[in-house]
């Protein structure tokens, strides 16, 4: 049993890492869409970068949910 809750707490954690580094990404990518001094075109690769790390997010949190409930 503690085996199972071991292994449990050890995919917890490491998702969870993988969660903040992917949120301090998106957190970037707001920052440059929301800068004054920032271009047209930093504000659009600020966009993606948003996209694309809530669509990490995602896939990331199913990926956590499905190693994590067996």
């Amino acid at each position: 049993m503690s085996i199972l809750i071991e292994a449990y707490t050890r995919n917890l954690v490491f998702f969870g890492v993988i969660d903040v580094l992917i949120a301090l990404w998106c957190l970037y990518g707001l920052t440059k869409i929301i800068d004054h001094q920032s271009t047209k075109s930093d504000r659009i690769k600020g966009i993606g970068i948003v996209i694309v790390a809530i669509i990490l997010l995602l896939i990331v949190n199913l990926l956590a949910i499905h190693f994590t409930h067996k």
